[in-house]
């Protein structure tokens, strides 16, 4: 059994990564929209779903006997990969498995003027538009895991392996994670 995190800049092509990963592995990806639609609804209103969505304040807050909505996605997190192989796409997951001695944590990040062009054919952005959404995603995801876990997304030290994709495809970048995982299977 292994659990693989993966925490990725806006544009970066973790999203596409991880996608590929799981389905070549064969294991369940874990991600804040699968959290919001298949465990939320379990404890969350409507209201609070939508609220959940936007924010990552409301993660901190109380629902019931004290536990958080955050504290309740970890608990479900830890459950899920005590019984399966998983492959968890943010969520603070590098953080919640940083000393699980079956974890792998990757970063995938890009170069700003590579992020940007792929904002902008994706989008049909303007450049300064496509640099706005840069800013705000990945401002999103440094708020969430600074929030929660009071730690700073990018510290190298969270991650066994940072991947820039500048240049790389999605398919070779996962074809590199294939083998690093085999790597570490050999390490002692």
């Amino acid at each position: 059994m292994f659990i693989i995190t993966i925490s990725r800049q806006t544009a970066s092509l973790g999203n596409e990564i991880a996608e590929l990963l799981a389905g070549r592995l064969g294991v369940r990806l874990i991600t804040r929209d699968f959290v919001l639609e298949n465990w939320l609804p379990e404890v969350a209103s409507e209201h609070e779903l939508n609220i959940l969505k936007e924010s990552s304040k409301v993660y901190n807050r109380e629902f019931k006997e004290g536990k958080t909505f955050a504290e309740y996605i970890e608990n479900k997190l830890k459950k899920t990969a005590d019984e399966n192989s998983v492959i968890i796409r943010g969520l603070g997951s590098q953080v919640i498995f940083r000393d699980h001695p079956l974890a792998f944590h990757i970063r995938i990040v890009a170069g700003q003027k590579t992020r940007t062009q792929r904002i902008r054919e994706k989008y049909g952005l303007k450049e300064k538009q496509a640099q706005r959404s840069l800013e705000l995603g990945d401002r999103k995801r440094r708020r969430y895991v600074w929030r929660i876990y009071d730690r700073d997304w990018t510290e190298a030290s969270l991650y066994h392996i940072c991947l820039n994709t500048d240049g790389i495809s999605s398919e070779n970048a996962v074809k590199l994670l294939i083998n690093f995982l085999e790597i570490r299977k050999e390490a002692p």
